[in-house]
């Protein structure tokens, strides 16, 4: 990013008007890290805004549907209309190429780069008509069923695959903290961090003898492989299947959360990073101060805001409340 002291008018508008200018930005797919709903990589606009859908994964990249050469179809069918899908299939070869990345072509020209004069006159009339529109939920942390516990999990992977970590916390209906835990976990990606943090949360239930558990993560894809309704990939078999034994014995559900209401899970990663061997908390005195400032936050219940601008083209704001 460069700093100016003092930057033009002009420019200031462009600034402004980039969320209106970017869907006639197409994203040619070669490392596959784009976003799969918010950016334009099918020619057609930002998936989000053209297709019908329910609860979504909103930081899912193109390359995890793209498995071995292949689309993964199931997947694809689970989260689009079958129309978009066979679009895509007839459109796209699923193919990844490591090292390079997506590249960005501009669409309302036939060399596919952008000059300022060619469209001068379409920039103007975008800036003289824009209007920014906030879209927002206010997310906070929810009560476990009366009786029982809840545990946020979370986990990540530096790469993906890379450096991997899990961890989770256990917190019960007074919204004290019971317990909380978090390791490194070797090379893994992030979907099978995910897995082992909801793993090892369950395993801590059982062992304590909680039969009342509310589970919540911010990874809609190993929800739908607990609900069975996408098919086990094998380097998530054996975890997915423990996972199933213990879910068969005690009573468990679970959710999917913002990660604004999974705070506490998400910071304690630094301390795996940073810690050799297991890493655990007994207490809220054991607590960074970073973390208790999280859960006194959440003891009254007070919402953080997830606000939204970018590629937002709804006519009026959306103001939606979320619990979790």
């Amino acid at each position: 990013m460069v700093k100016s002291i003092r930057v033009s008018h002009a420019w200031k508008k462009m600034i402004q008007v980039r969320d209106e200018i970017e869907h006639d930005i197409w994203w040619q797919i070669k490392a596959g890290d784009v976003s799969f709903w918010f950016d334009n990589w099918t020619k057609l606009g930002a998936l989000y805004y053209i297709e019908e859908k329910g609860e979504i994964d909103d930081e899912i990249e193109v390359r995890e549907l793209i498995e071995q050469g292949s689309w993964n179809i199931q997947r694809l069918r689970s989260m689009l209309s079958e129309e978009m899908v066979q679009f895509i299939m007839e459109s796209f070869v699923p193919m990844i190429i490591e090292g390079k990345k997506d590249k960005t072509w501009w669409m309302g020209s036939s060399s596919g780069n952008f000059t300022i004069p060619r469209n001068w006159e379409g920039m103007l009339g975008v800036m003289n008509e824009y209007k920014p529109k906030l879209h927002y939920h206010t997310v906070c942390w929810g009560l476990p069923q009366e009786g029982g516990v809840k545990c946020n999990t979370d986990g990540a992977s530096k790469g993906n695959p890379g450096e991997s970590a899990y961890r989770f916390c256990v917190r019960n209906q007074a919204r004290n903290l019971m317990y909380a835990e978090a390791c490194k976990i070797g090379i893994r990606t992030n979907m099978e961090a995910e897995t082992m943090a909801i793993l090892k949360s369950l395993r801590y239930c059982k062992i304590k003898k909680i039969n009342k558990v509310l589970i919540e993560t911010d990874s809609l894809g190993v929800i739908k492989m607990i609900r069975n309704e996408w098919t086990i990939p094998s380097n998530h078999a054996k975890e997915m299947e423990e996972i199933q034994e213990i879910i068969e014995n005690i009573q468990v559900d679970t959710t999917h959360v913002f990660r604004e209401a999974n705070q506490l899970a998400d910071k304690l990663v630094n301390e795996a990073y940073t810690h050799t061997g297991l890493k655990q908390w007994e207490n809220f005195q054991q607590l960074s101060s970073e973390c208790k400032s999280i859960l006194k936050a959440d003891k009254p219940g007070i919402p953080t805001l997830r606000i939204k601008t970018r590629k937002i083209r709804v006519q009026q704001n959306n103001h939606d409340n979320v619990q979790s």
